[in-house]
């Protein structure tokens, strides 16, 4: 357990006095785990509380990927809260891949979804002009 400097920063969260997200003041932080536990004051009714700041969960997702006329059927790993579009790029293998499709309950396609909710994935490979925009989104996770 380590405990680091009071007064860190400032932030917004969920008040339970006030039941609404607003500005809070950090007391202390103490690192619990993988996670942190945030002592911190509501600057609105001045209650102080703690709030725990944990990292997502990884679940895996049931993906083919195509390169053309080679695919490849496999699961990937992904944050339980991301969501999912197609269209969307990511990184994967050392490439970038476009989603294409995505399967919820009952194999129905679906835009988007959030990732515990995919069952099946498809993506092809991305070329150069055609998603490369998201992809700073994807590799930054």
């Amino acid at each position: 357990m380590r405990t680091e400097d009071e007064g860190e920063g400032d932030g917004s969260a969920i008040c339970p006095d006030c039941s609404t997200s607003t500005s809070h003041e950090v007391l202390r932080r103490t690192q619990r785990g993988e996670g942190d536990d945030v002592l911190s004051r509501c600057v609105e009714c001045g209650r102080v509380h703690t709030i725990e700041i944990r990292p997502p969960k990884a679940v895996a997702v049931m993906a083919t990927l195509s390169d053309g006329s080679d695919s490849e059927a496999g699961n990937i790993e992904v944050d339980e809260d991301e969501v999912i579009s197609v269209g969307d790029v990511f990184e994967h293998a050392d490439a970038l891949w476009e989603v294409t499709r995505i399967d919820g309950d009952a194999s129905q396609p679906r835009d988007t979804l959030g990732a515990s909710e995919i069952r099946a994935m498809w993506a092809r490979e991305a070329r150069q002009g055609r998603g490369e925009d998201d992809a700073d989104r994807w590799r930054e996770q």
